[in-house]
C-alpha cells in the first residue's frame, strides 16, 4: 500500500512538472515535449515510468487498473509508446527492414532435372554497341576476317530463287556432329572429347532433328545426315562431310539451301561462351551465320551470293525474334560453301549453352528459313 502511495505521488509529482511546462510554454504539445526532454536520460524516465506501474523490471504488460492510472499523469500517458517499444525487442539497425522470411523449399523433383534446368554458366547477348571493327549492309552487322571487298551494291538487293515444290528442298548437315553443349546437373552426357560427345541424344545430331522436324512441320521437305563426319577425325571432317554433301546433291538436285549446324567455342574471363536471347519469355541460344570466301585462295566464285543469302537471313532472324542472333562473319575459308550458293554455317550458341537453349533457337531458325523458302526476302 506504502509503495502505491509513493508511486501515485511522484506520478502526481510528474504531472505537477508537465502542467507547469504547459502553463510556462502555453503550447498543446507541451506533454509531450516535456517527456521528450526527460526522455534525454532514458535510465532515469524510462525507470520512474516503470516503477509508476509497478514493473520495475519491465516484464509485466499493461492491467487495467494501470491504464487508468496512467490517464493521472499525461507526462507518462505520453511515454506510454516509449515504454512499449522499449519491452519489445528491436532489429539491430532499425533504418534497415526486418530481413524477409526464408520460402518453404521447394518440393524435390521426380523426374531429374527439367529441360530448361540452368547449367549456372554465366550467359550475355552478344550485341555489337559500336560500329568498330564491323561493316554494315543492310542494317546486318558484318565481321569481316576476310581479305576480301564487301561490296553494298552487290550484296544488298540479292534475291533467291524460292523452292521447288517437289522434291527435299533443305539439306541439313554436321561437319562437327559431336560439338555438345554445357548440359545441367543431371543430364550429363559421356563426353568424347572436350564439349564433344557421340551421344547423338545431347550433340548437333540432335539439333539437327529439331531444325528438320520444325522445317517438315512447315511443309518444307528435308533431308538430314546425321553422320558423325568428325567422328575419327576431327580434322578429316570438312572433307568428310564435302563426299557427303556432294552425294545428296546428285541425289536431290531440288535442294535449294544446305545448312551446316556447329555450335561456337570461345573463352572469356569466366569460362566457355553462352550467348542468351530471350525469346516469348524462354532463353534460346543466339544464331551466329558464317560465310565463306575464296581469300584462302581455294576457288570460290559466288562467294557473295552466300554472303547476300546470309544478309537475308538474318534480317528474316531478327523479325522473327530481336536479338536472337550475333553479327554474321566472313571468313577465307570455303566451308564447302563452294558447292551452292544457298550454302551457310549456322552457330548454334556456344558451348556454355544448354542444349534446350540450342533446340530453342532451332525452332527460330527454321521460322526464318520459311520465309526465305517462300521467295519471301525483302
Amino acid at each position: 500500500m506504502k509503495q502505491v502511495i509513493l508511486r501515485r505521488g511522484l506520478a502526481l509529482l510528474l504531472a505537477a512538472a508537465a502542467l507547469g511546462a504547459v502553463l510556462a510554454g502555453g503550447g498543446a504539445d507541451s506533454a509531450a515535449a516535456l517527456w521528450q526532454s526527460v526522455s534525454r536520460r532514458p535510465n532515469v524516465s524510462r525507470g520512474l515510468l516503470r516503477w509508476e506501474l509497478g514493473d520495475i523490471l519491465g516484464l509485466d504488460g499493461l492491467s487495467a487498473p494501470t491504464v487508468l492510472a496512467l490517464g493521472q499523469s499525461p507526462v507518462l500517458l505520453a511515454g506510454r509508446t516509449l515504454a512499449v517499444r522499449d519491452a519489445a525487442p528491436q532489429p539491430e539497425d532499425p533504418d534497415q527492414p526486418a530481413a524477409p522470411e526464408a520460402p518453404a523449399p521447394a518440393p524435390p523433383e521426380e523426374q531429374g532435372p527439367q529441360p530448361g534446368a540452368d547449367n549456372g554458366v554465366p550467359a550475355q547477348t552478344v550485341d555489337p554497341r559500336s560500329t568498330d571493327g564491323y561493316s554494315i549492309i543492310n542494317g546486318v552487322y558484318i565481321k569481316n576476317k576476310s581479305s576480301r571487298t564487301l561490296d553494298p551494291a552487290v550484296l544488298g538487293d540479292r534475291q533467291f530463287v524460292a523452292c521447288p515444290r517437289q522434291g527435299p528442298q533443305v539439306l541439313i548437315v554436321h561437319s562437327h556432329a559431336s560439338e555438345a553443349y554445357t548440359m545441367p546437373p543431371g543430364r550429363e552426357y559421356v563426353p568424347s572429347g572436350t564439349f564433344r560427345t557421340a551421344d547423338c541424344s545431347c550433340n548437333m545430331v540432335r539439333v539437327g532433328d529439331e531444325l528438320a522436324a520444325a522445317l517438315s512441320a512447315y511443309g518444307i521437305s528435308v533431308v538430314h545426315d546425321r553422320t558423325l563426319h568428325d567422328g575419327q577425325s576431327y580434322n578429316d571432317a570438312y572433307e568428310n562431310s564435302l563426299a557427303s554433301i556432294q552425294s545428296y546433291l546428285a541425289k536431290y538436285p531440288s535442294i535449294v539451301y544446305v545448312l551446316d549446324l556447329h555450335r561456337d567455342a570461345a573463352d572469356t574471363p569466366r569460362g566457355q561462351l553462352r550467348t542468351v536471347a530471350e525469346v516469348d519469355g524462354t532463353r534460346s541460344a543466339q544464331l551466329m551465320l558464317v560465310v565463306g570466301s575464296n581469300a584462302s585462295g581455294r576457288k570460290h566464285p559466288d562467294w557473295e551470293r552466300n554472303l547476300a543469302l546470309a544478309l537475308q537471313l538474318q534480317t528474316r532472324l531478327e523479325l522473327c525474334a530481336p536479338g536472337i542472333t550475333r553479327p554474321t562473319v566472313l571468313r577465307g575459308q570455303r566451308f564447302n560453301q563452294d558447292l551452292s550458293t544457298g550454302a551457310l554455317l549456322v552457330e548454334v550458341g556456344a558451348a556454355g549453352n544448354t542444349h534446350a537453349e540450342a533446340l530453342r533457337a532451332a525452332d527460330v531458325l527454321a521460322e526464318a528459313i520459311l520465309s526465305l523458302a517462300d521467295g519471301n526476302v525483302s
